[in-house]
């Protein structure tokens, strides 16, 4: 027998347009801390507020409702606002990698049909060389404009008010897969699709206005997009971005901006413990000897009890790394369950998603320090998911399958592509199989 597992939806801003006018009702909260060589600086929610509503005014003079626009700087506080003055304003964005290859970047330009580009300086020059004759828009964020080009911190003075209403079923974001065995895909996604999942985080109660979240991902993928800079800023939290990403500079980030949660992939977490364990390794054979007793110790009672006690423990260890880090999110690859069960015992809590582009990303979650042994969480609120019959799938247990307001609808101008990735009855199929051998709606991989 077919079983589907699902949950009750909950309440949420309608649009991304909503949203973006909202973060001013937090006033001088600081919404962003940005690193540079020399110091930091704090950006409040009414200044984002304001540059986002400069951004989307002066993109509107510019482009037409639901055009598309390209987004191609590195992550920086203007990069962050001319997304959401793009949301303000109606126009659908195509975050991209800064360092595509040369042969992704031109078939992404083409194929989303983007006749503006956010970039730097040296960014456009690499576009134009691509497309000589083509005639692209520039907006740049970190120079003077030209005949082809807008300077658009500067060009943008004053607030606009779009004087329409979004569209929830509108395309918000026009994300495209990595092209691992192909062609990049673009996967539009809606206002609905990412609301959903900003309320989703908001219903978990994962991020809140005393959070700190540092962000060393890139913004083209939609987990750090949706979960490091959308959800906390919906939420009134603050992003930290780093200087670099670098060991120390991350170190200094997570000290200097009081952290709370990281942001981060299995990677990172992996060069992370690596780091951490070479430098206990230096120290004398008898306080490298008293850390593993009492790491090892802090796991036994994590494994037995589900108490974290590392963090008292390990003590020494959190006031170097950064005293107020409690939670790590792991997201974009499977977690494995050792460093999971390691980063636990050092005395943080891991929370783990799953998902994918299509999912926009979430389609379960991991509440921080609650996961079980070998899961990626319970599905959230609003998502169905089941298990193919092992019939129509070539897989030996099975396929995941999902359906909800978190599921893209088709992929861009490919219409043979969306076909088979949909069943007849209109269920996203994942790719991903059900190793268990039984569907068990806690425990998905």
């Amino acid at each position: 027998m077919e079983m589907i597992a699902r949950g009750a939806l909950h309440t949420a801003p309608r649009d991304l347009q909503e949203f973006v006018a909202s973060l001013d009702s937090r006033g001088t909260s600081t919404a962003i801390i940005v690193f540079d060589a020399d110091g930091s600086e704090e950006i409040s929610y009414t200044e984002i507020a304001h540059l986002a509503r400069r951004f989307g005014g002066h993109l509107a003079e510019h482009m037409v409702e639901n055009h598309r626009v390209i987004i191609l700087p590195p992550s920086s506080p203007n990069h962050i606002a001319a997304a959401l003055g793009a949301f303000y304003a109606g126009i659908c964005v195509v975050p991209l990698d800064t360092q595509l290859p040369e042969n992704m970047l031109r078939h992404i330009v083409e194929d989303s049909d983007s006749s503006h580009i956010i970039t730097t300086a040296v960014h456009a020059e690499r576009v134009k060389k691509l497309f000589p004759e083509r005639p692209l828009k520039y907006f740049l964020l970190d120079s003077q404009p030209d005949r082809a080009t807008y300077s658009l911190p500067e060009a943008a003075e004053n607030d606009c008010s779009p004087g329409f209403v979004v569209d929830e079923n509108a395309v918000a974001a026009l994300f495209y897969t990595s092209g691992t065995t192909g062609k990049p895909k673009g996967v539009p996604l809606t206002h609905a699709n990412l609301i959903f999942q900003i309320t989703t985080i908001g219903e978990r109660r994962l991020l809140g206005p005393g959070s700190r979240v540092l962000l060393p991902l890139p913004l083209h993928h939609v987990y750090p997009f949706v979960l490091g800079v959308l959800a906390p800023l919906a939420l009134g939290a603050t992003m930290v971005l780093p200087f670099a990403l670098t060991g120390p500079q991350l170190s200094r980030a997570l000290i200097d901006a009081e952290v709370t949660h990281l942001i981060g992939v299995p990677r990172l977490y992996e060069a992370l413990l690596s780091t951490i364990w070479a430098q206990l390794r230096e120290r004398n054979k008898l306080a490298y000897g008293a850390f593993r007793a009492a790491f090892a110790l802090s796991r036994w009672v994590r494994l037995r009890t589900g108490l974290h006690i590392g963090k008292q423990l390990l003590w020494p260890l959190h006031k170097r790394i950064g005293s107020k880090l409690r939670v790590m999110a792991s997201g974009g690859a499977l977690l494995p369950e050792s460093l999971a069960g390691e980063l636990e015992a050092f005395g943080w809590k891991v929370s783990i998603g799953y998902g994918l582009t299509e999912t926009s990303p979430l389609i379960t979650l991991t509440p921080p320090g609650k996961g079980k042994t070998g899961s990626v969480g319970k599905i959230i609120d609003g998502i169905e998911l089941r298990v193919a019959p092992l019939a129509q799938v070539p897989a030996p247990e099975g396929e995941i399958q999902v359906r909800g307001p978190g599921v893209f609808r088709a992929y861009y101008k490919l219409p043979e592509k969306t076909r088979q990735a949909f069943t007849k009855d209109g269920w996203f199929r994942t790719g991903a199989q059900d190793l268990l051998g039984g569907f068990d709606p806690y425990r998905v991989y």
